[in-house]
């Protein structure tokens, strides 16, 4: 059996992890841009959706001709049209 040569890293005592970085040039960027933060919310959940093929076709390209909207921002978008 061949034995395994060392990968000369010594005594790894002083290892210390980096510091987190502040979150604020991404909130900066999303305040200046269209761009949204892929951040989770504080809270979330998952629907799935099981239907026609040509519905969930029909929203999908509905969510892309309309500024390119996440799913869940064009769901809240009808959701919100349909109680006013």
């Amino acid at each position: 059996m061949n034995e395994r040569k060392g990968l000369g890293l010594g005594d790894m005592d002083d290892f210390a992890p980096r510091r987190e970085r502040s979150k604020a040039p991404t909130r900066v960027v999303e305040q200046a841009t269209s761009w949204k933060s892929r951040e989770a919310p504080a809270e979330i959940s998952q629907i799935n959706i099981r239907g026609d093929k040509r519905v969930l076709e029909r929203y999908k390209a509905l969510c892309e001709t309309h500024g390119r909207r996440t799913y869940l921002e064009m769901l809240e978008i009808l959701m919100d049209r349909m109680e006013e």
